[in-house]
């Protein structure tokens, strides 16, 4: 057993990943018709693409910028055992991701388009934010 998997094994019992985004202005945000830029973007990643979402518009509450605040894209990761066998065999990131995703965890790509379809943050923010594995269809 490689002795840098033990210690990680040993050390991780939840990891919290962050990214703050900006937020859409509730006062001024505009709902239209998705872009076939993003669309494409939702499609290479297999996630249901919404009709329409939400865009920064500008009021004077949010000095015409559209954006009001900042708020956090969210992904925890609480090991079990299982994640714990994994790191000590070895599995790279891909494996763990699988084995993660069957169990119903949401990670940080799941919460930010639940956030765009909330009209919380917009999706040109996700898309810029570049929320995917790299070996998946980009």
């Amino acid at each position: 057993m490689d002795p840098a998997n033990k210690l990680v094994a040993i050390i991780m019992v939840r990891r919290l990943f962050l990214i703050f985004k900006p937020k859409l202005c509730k006062n001024c945000a505009k709902l239209r018709d998705i872009s076939p830029v993003e669309k494409a973007f939702f499609e290479a990643r297999s996630i249901q693409c919404p009709e329409k979402v939400y865009c920064a518009a500008g009021c004077s509450k949010c000095d015409d910028t559209g954006i009001r605040g900042r708020t956090g894209i969210y992904e925890v990761w609480n090991l079990d055992y299982e994640d714990h066998q994994l790191i000590l065999a070895g599995a790279d990131e891909e494996k763990i991701r699988t084995k993660l995703i069957k169990s119903g965890h949401i990670n940080l790509l799941d919460d930010a388009i639940a956030k765009v379809k909330l009209g919380i943050i917009s999706a040109d923010e996700v898309m810029r934010t570049g929320l995917s594995l790299p070996w998946k269809n980009e």
